[in-house]
């Protein structure tokens, strides 16, 4: 059997995942309306999305990121989150780029699988770092089941279906939270709505490395790309 997907309401989840590097998941409600949730930790990086209806900040050395109901960001800690619900996914010793998007979009600039679609919101800064995605499901839709090879961990943003896995169905209904542990069979179904998912990868397959990216790429020495020159690339 492998392993199952964990489900956390809306206003309850809280949960150490140690395959994202050391971190955890996370929401603020209603009640740290007057109190900021404190991340304390130096040199780590909070992906976030903001699902109530009602404006989200988070404080950062005196900087103020403001994400209304629907926008996304990566932020570095130590940080403050004062507002009403929002998700977030907290990586000790890993930092992003501070950035802040949205609203998101209704579904996915890129094709996936099964006729669903994704787009990546929050880039990896380099191959192999974190990203965050924005799943689309049209009506109608039976994933095939599959695995992935490090966790999962997600929020429904909007619309309805279901999560099937080796324990049976649960329903997705937005402000749901869900962790897919590491080579753990599971599909989404759809039926008569679409769904939208909004899900954390703790590493990436796919970024600009340092000998390939386009500042890199396209700079070019009598018709040749640096890319290709060792004796002018930055080694260090």
């Amino acid at each position: 059997m492998s392993p199952q997907v964990d489900f956390f309401e809306n206003s309850v989840f809280s949960r150490t995942f140690e395959d994202i590097r050391s971190g955890f998941l996370g929401s603020c409600t209603a009640s740290n309306l007057k109190s900021p949730t404190e991340l304390p930790d130096e040199g780590g990086t909070v992906f976030c999305v903001a699902f109530g209806n009602k404006a989200v900040t988070v404080i950062h050395q005196g900087y103020r990121y403001t994400l209304e109901p629907g926008m996304y960001g990566s932020i570095q800690t130590p940080a403050s989150i004062l507002g009403d619900n929002v998700w977030y996914v907290l990586v000790q010793n890993h930092k992003a780029l501070n950035s802040v998007g949205g609203p998101l979009e209704e579904t996915g600039r890129l094709r996936y699988i099964d006729g669903c679609t994704d787009s990546l919101i929050v880039a990896p800064v380099i191959k192999g770092d974190p990203c965050l995605n924005l799943l689309y499901f049209p009506p109608g839709i039976e994933q095939t089941f599959h695995t992935h090879p490090s966790c999962r961990l997600g929020l429904v943003v909007s619309g309805s279906g279901f999560c099937e896995d080796d324990a049976g169905e649960t329903e997705l209904n937005p402000g749901l939270a869900f962790h897919i542990p590491k080579d753990g069979v599971h599909r989404f179904v759809t039926r008569e709505k679409p769904l939208r998912i909004v899900a954390f990868h703790p590493d990436s397959d796919f970024g600009p490395e340092h000998d390939f990216h386009p500042m890199i790429n396209k700079t070019i020495v009598d018709g040749l790309s640096a890319r290709h020159i060792d004796s002018i690339r930055t080694t260090s």
